[in-house]
């Protein structure tokens, strides 16, 4: 199988790979390894920048407020970054706010965070919705985007959540 270890779903990729007309991925780096392993270069197609284009400004008072935010998958990248989050919050009081969809007992889990990194740390969920993402990008300083590279179902990404944030200023 040409796309073995890249995706949990190859086979069924693989069987429909060549019943396919056309083919789309969201970054070169994935057209590249599909087009070595299978024969066929796919399109390369960004996904689109929902947001509103935001001014850049960085002048943070207070705590330092952070965004993350993404899918629920993908919160095991933000969980990994808690230890740095908390050393940091020696140096500088942060404010965590947690953006996606609807997770059994994250509110309770970023509480009792708060609680016991407090007062220097306090992090708050908010569910995700079209209109909530443009409020929390004006809200924050920075967003925080953990991954890990070294993930093979990571190296192929769109850059969707980058883009959002740099275009939200």
């Amino acid at each position: 199988n040409p796309l073995a270890g890249v995706n949990p779903r190859v086979g069924l990729y693989a069987r429909l790979l060549p019943a396919c007309s056309a083919v789309s991925v969201p970054s070169a780096r994935l057209a590249r390894v599909i087009a070595e392993r299978c024969g066929s270069a796919p399109r390369v197609i960004d996904d689109p920048c929902e947001g509103v284009r935001g001014d850049t400004c960085f002048a943070p008072s207070g705590p330092l407020r952070l965004l993350w935010f993404g899918h629920p998958a993908n919160l095991r990248y933000l969980q990994a970054l808690v230890p740095s989050l908390a050393e940091l919050a020696h140096e500088r009081a942060l404010a965590l706010e947690v953006v996606t969809g609807e997770v059994q007992g994250i509110e309770s889990g970023l509480d009792k965070l708060s609680r016991q990194l407090a007062p220097r740390f306090s992090a708050r969920y908010t569910r995700w919705s079209l209109e909530e993402m443009p409020q929390a990008l004006e809200r924050c300083d920075l967003v925080i985007i953990p991954s890990d590279p070294g993930n093979p179902k990571k190296f192929g990404a769109s850059p969707n959540r980058l883009i959002e944030a740099l275009v939200a200023g």
